[in-house]
């Protein structure tokens, strides 16, 4: 059904979806949405929402142009193309999911005579429901430790890219007493 209607009504329910079966707040939909349309260079941003019982599938494909309408070139350090899949499977009280990330190459400045690589990531999460009011969780992001850069800077006429974050962990507890 979704697959017949335009795509800004197919964002829009399928993100409705997303938040209402992962029950989050239903203000993220505006706030993505308002996020989306105010870059007017976007031509095309599709998030497929597919719910396979007991996964969930959350895929988001973006192609832009950003272009400077002056030059032509492609404005510093945005990607044409970006995607991400996220996964996620519940178990009774533990739930496990994954994110991977690609984002195309780019170029650091606007003549674009520098470009930068583009990359991938891949992310690995969990939850524990202890008890009914506390869920331990543990994330890892980039779990290949994959070396990549955003941006680059000059020293002594060359070019470096700046390190990004590598792997890192991530432990917290989500505490929701009972009123």
């Amino acid at each position: 059904m979704l697959l017949r209607m335009p795509i800004g009504f197919s964002m829009i329910a399928s993100g409705i979806a997303y938040l209402l079966v992962s029950r989050q707040d239903m203000g993220l939909v505006t706030e993505q949405i308002g996020n989306g349309l105010y870059n007017s260079y976007v031509l095309l941003a599709v998030p497929l929402f597919i719910l396979s019982i007991p996964y969930v599938l959350w895929l988001d494909r973006a192609l832009i142009d950003p272009r400077d309408r002056d030059t032509g070139h492609t404005l510093s350090r945005r990607a044409r193309r970006t995607a991400s899949l996220d996964l996620d499977r519940h178990f009774d009280r533990l739930g496990l999911g994954l994110t991977w990330q690609a984002v195309s190459t780019s170029y650091n400045d606007a003549a674009n005579q520098q470009p930068i690589g583009g990359y991938a990531l891949l992310g690995l999460r969990g939850s524990w429901q202890a008890t009914p009011e506390l869920v331990l969780n543990v994330k890892v992001d980039n779990l290949f430790d994959r070396q990549y850069s955003r941006t680059l800077y000059s020293f002594d006429g060359a070019s470096y890219g700046y390190r990004e974050e590598g792997r890192a962990w991530m432990l917290g507890f989500s505490w929701t007493p009972a009123l």
